[in-house]
């Protein structure tokens, strides 16, 4: 009989080794079960953070997200310190970033705490504080996972981790228009810049560089050719050469509006919005954008900036001056072979001989077109009628009326803004008093024709011989913009081509002044050599004897300069003569002192 008990015994025995092994079994895939799901809870949390953290570096530049955290060397937290050193010392960071080596460097790292990551990351509700290099993007929580004895601190190094979405590098070694902004405006040159940069610079052909440190605009000191350098994160060094053209700046009053072309039409600038303000103007050769402004009544008058010149066969070159003085806007004394345009200099010590102001003056502002009927006050704009011809002693008294009429110059209701100057002690029950204010209207004369001609026939110019505007200077211009003195539509129109036009200049002034001499407003010239002994005026034979136009110079029984064309002989250097009853169209001049 067999021992039924031994048998059971042993039995027992393998039961409970086979419960063992089976508990133990159970046991261990339990623990790696839970481990498992840790590890893949901290990955799906640090990979929704990076979701944020690539959003927010797409928002903000690196120097911007540089300020919102806290560098390695400021934190007192030595614990995250060590959690840092640690994970860029193992050498696997870099690993990622084959492109740019900056993630072994803990000076690129910013500290953000929980509070932080929800406040300025924008994930609420995450519960450890990070490192971030906004360079690469690179997260490192500051408390990591443990798994099979090493410690992680980033979501990518574990299985089921996403891959790190690196920025591209930048190797295009051009600024474009795209990348900065170039505005001249109030006697100065801006480079803005699309974005932020760690470094910017500029070297003056032939001069110093100057280096700017994490600025997104830079402000250009003179006129000339500029190299543009700039370094910026994730990229490579850029650089543009860029030509800058500073002029003094267009001087209003109240009631004078300045305007931009809008399609065929202008469109006043709205002075509050900076941008359009910066943009109105840019008289460099590549542009040729020459101020705008209108008046009260729609009249668009235009900006002749203050320059010097010398004249090239049929070129003028010009160099534009600071302010009132015999400075360039680049920086230099005018060479001796330049002279200042005499419509911009003081001619009080030469009795007014070359058609000179009573006073320095920064510009002037020319009619952009011939003057039309306007009860007894010239309006000057487009048109599809006849211009106003009236005889030369009426249109200086016109353009003089100018001055006192409240309607062109005073707005209702809105008083200056900030690109304005007000008057002060100057009016008299609202209206301008004569000769004793900061403005002045007054009929073209031959030195504020030349200035517009020279200028004209410079690089900031159409420099074209020819450039009718058709018979009513200003009509039709919708479909012949380029026919004015810089070839578009910020030029003046009709003093090439056109109707002849009357100037407060000739051998006998006494239309103008009973006493027939010089002053500011018309220029008397001599009987003898009238077209040698005057510069500045685009009358001088040694100026403009390159241009080969027909030209007829005032005689006793028609002693005033006419200036312009026809359709047929245009040209901005003609001249002819008039009695002093015929009569003929005109345009004004405006200067504003202050």
């Amino acid at each position: 009989m067999k021992n039924e008990k031994g048998v059971t015994l042993v039995a027992l025995v393998t039961t409970i080794v086979l419960i063992i092994i089976l508990a133990s079994i159970t046991t261990y895939t339990g623990i790696e079960s839970y481990q498992s799901m840790r590890t893949q809870a901290f990955v799906s949390k640090m990979i929704a953070l990076q979701e944020k953290v690539d959003v927010f570096c797409d928002k903000y530049t690196v120097t911007e997200i540089n300020g919102l955290g806290v560098t390695y060397d400021t934190l007192s937290d030595t614990d995250a310190k060590t959690v840092l050193e640690t994970v860029i010392s193992d050498g696997s960071a870099n690993k990622l970033n084959s492109w740019f080596d900056v993630d072994n460097s803990t000076g690129n790292y910013r500290y953000f705490s929980i509070a932080d990551i929800e406040s300025k990351i924008g994930l609420a509700n995450f519960d450890v504080a990070i490192w971030l290099n906004p360079l690469t993007r690179n997260v490192i929580a500051v408390e990591g996972i443990k798994v099979d004895g090493v410690t992680y601190y980033r979501q990518y190094d574990l299985t089921g981790g996403q891959t790190l979405k690196q920025p591209v590098k930048d190797t295009n070694n051009t600024l474009s228009n795209t990348d900065y902004k170039l505005l001249t405006y109030d006697n100065k040159a801006i480079i803005k810049f699309s974005k932020q940069y760690s470094e910017a610079s500029y070297t003056l052909e032939g001069g110093q560089t100057v280096t700017f440190s994490n600025t997104k605009e830079i402000e250009l000191p003179y006129s000339g050719v500029y190299t543009i350098t700039v370094n910026g994160t994730n990229q490579s060094q850029k650089s543009a050469t860029v030509s800058v053209t500073i002029v003094n700046k267009p001087m209003l009053v109240e009631g004078m509006v300045p305007i931009i072309p809008n399609g065929d039409t202008y469109t006043d600038i709205d002075v509050t919005n900076t941008e359009q303000y910066q943009n109105w103007y840019n008289y460099d050769s590549s542009l040729k954008k020459w101020a705008n402004a209108r008046l009260q009544d729609g009249s668009i008058y235009v900006w002749i900036p203050r320059f010097a010149y010398k004249m090239n066969g049929a070129k003028a070159e010009v160099k534009f001056l600071k302010e009132f003085s015999d400075i360039t806007t680049e920086g230099k004394v005018i060479a001796t072979d330049y002279k200042v345009a005499p419509a911009f200099k003081n001619g009080v010590s030469t009795a007014f001989a070359n058609g000179e102001w009573d006073n320095e003056i920064a510009g002037f502002w020319v009619a952009k077109y011939e003057a039309i009927n306007n009860s007894s006050i010239p309006k000057c704009v487009e048109t599809s009628t006849s211009v106003w011809k009236v005889t030369p002693a009426n249109a200086f008294v016109y353009c003089r009326n100018m001055e006192t009429k409240t309607a062109l110059f005073r707005k209702s209701g809105k008083t200056t803004d900030s690109i304005t100057t007000k008057v002060s002690g100057t009016l008299t029950d609202g209206i301008y008093q004569v000769d004793t204010n900061n403005i002045d209207t007054h009929l073209i004369k031959n030195s504020e024709w030349g200035a517009v001609a020279y200028l004209s026939y410079s690089d900031y110019g159409a420099k074209a011989t020819n450039y009718q505007g058709g018979v009513y200077p200003g009509k039709d211009c919708g479909s012949n913009r380029e026919r004015s003195t810089t070839g578009n539509i910020y030029g003046i129109y009709g003093m090439s081509g056109g109707n002849p036009e009357i100037t407060a200049s000739g051998l006998t002034i006494t239309a103008y002044n009973s006493l027939n001499t010089s002053n500011k407003y018309a220029t008397k010239y001599p009987s003898t050599n009238t077209n040698t002994t005057i510069f500045g005026d685009a009358v001088n034979n040694t100026e403009v004897s390159g241009f080969g136009v027909t030209k007829t110079l005032p005689t006793t029984s028609n002693p005033i300069f006419l200036r312009g064309g026809t359709t047929t002989s245009g040209n901005i250097f003609i001249y002819q003569n008039q009695a002093a009853n015929t009569t003929t169209c005109f345009r004004p001049v405006i200067i504003v002192e202050y």
